[in-house]
């Protein structure tokens, strides 16, 4: 993993609180759902499935649990994507 990508990660994770070594009670779990690239780029096999399911639970120590999908998987439209993303 590239270091901008830790870096990048690292503050988000500090952004939602959920940085390494924060004391507290048993911490509930956030499952998360990822719209990945297209498969037949190569990105989503060799670098987003893993980040995603591998690499952000570890960075976690569990807390974030992500499912992935590719786009072409979910049934959604390249148009509806935005419409679809919801912040706090």
């Amino acid at each position: 993993m590239t270091a901008p990508v830790v870096a990048a990660l690292a503050l988000a994770l500090l952004t939602i609180g959920l940085a390494p070594g924060q004391a507290g009670a048993q911490e509930a779990v956030i499952q998360l759902r990822v719209v990945g690239f297209y498969t037949h780029a190569g990105l989503y096999a060799e670098f987003e499935e893993p980040f995603w399911t591998h690499q952000v639970p570890l960075l976690t120590q569990g807390r974030l649990r992500p499912s992935i999908a590719p786009l072409e998987r979910t049934g959604t439209r390249e148009a509806e994507l935005l419409s679809l993303i919801r912040l706090p």
